[in-house]
């Protein structure tokens, strides 16, 4: 489709008050389509679902990706935001998460597949801290590593809200993960996990299966412990979700 009739639809959506979601993922939307949709969102109240994925961004500045989150600042409809494979780094994830962190209608945000960084990581608790509705994070396939987990964990600790959140796939090392770990055990929200594709050695491991134990809500995480010669092994919980990580069709 391109930006040719991405900006005919962009301009459907600042008129439009009755569609409720907008599928706009894998059609090679560009710099323009997107600019427009950051001002369809500050005008549309009825729109709840958007999917944004893949589209053809080039500027390593993320000028369009400023444009959509100064839309979501001011939007009041939004209910779940898609932005995968758009290959968005720390400037992006940061307006991304400083406008939405004033956003009181969003509560899923899926940011998977991109290139967040470690630095990326104090946006992302930023959100934690302050959103009032965020309930769903995923951020599966980044590189937030240790420090990002470290910051997030920390804000995650905090947050009451949060009911799934998914770091798979992330560079995450033990120091991370252990404190996730430490941060899991003060959660009385989380439902789901997803930490698979991390550095899962024998002590992470140990404190996550026993965080997970002692949150007293979670009901699902991608990760299974085994004991071999007395020492716990992480072992990937195959679903249907897991099955599509493997295969890269996130």
């Amino acid at each position: 489709m391109g930006d040719h009739g991405g900006l005919g639809i962009a301009q459907m959506l600042c008129e439009n008050s009755t569609l409720l979601s907008a599928e706009l993922g894998n059609m090679d939307l560009g710099h323009r389509t997107l600019t427009m949709l950051g001002e369809a969102l500050k005008r549309n109240s009825t729109l709840e679902v958007l999917s944004i994925d893949r589209p053809l961004l080039f500027s390593a500045q993320e000028e369009a990706i400023e444009h959509v989150a100064m839309g979501l600042r001011e939007n009041t409809g939004l209910r779940a935001l898609s932005i995968k494979h758009a290959g968005i780094r720390e400037r992006g994830c940061y307006f991304l998460c400083d406008n939405l962190a004033l956003n009181h209608t969003l509560n899923t945000l899926d940011l998977s597949s991109n290139k967040l960084p470690e630095d990326a990581g104090p946006s992302l608790a930023k959100l934690l801290n302050l959103s009032q509705g965020l309930s769903t994070l995923l951020v599966s396939n980044n590189q937030l590593g240790d420090r990002g987990c470290t910051a997030l964990a920390d804000a995650l600790a905090r947050n009451q809200g949060i009911t799934d959140l998914d770091v798979a796939y992330n560079d995450i090392g033990q120091e991370g993960l252990i404190q996730l770990a430490a941060a899991i055990q003060e959660q009385a929200s989380l439902v789901k996990l997803c930490v698979w594709g991390n550095d899962l050695q024998a002590e992470s491991t140990s404190q996550l299966a026993f965080a997970c134990q002692q949150c007293r809500n979670l009901k699902e995480c991608d990760m299974l412990v085994q004991i071999v010669d007395d020492t716990p092994n992480a072992v990937l919980k195959i679903t249907p979700e897991t099955h599509s990580y493997q295969t890269g069709k996130v």
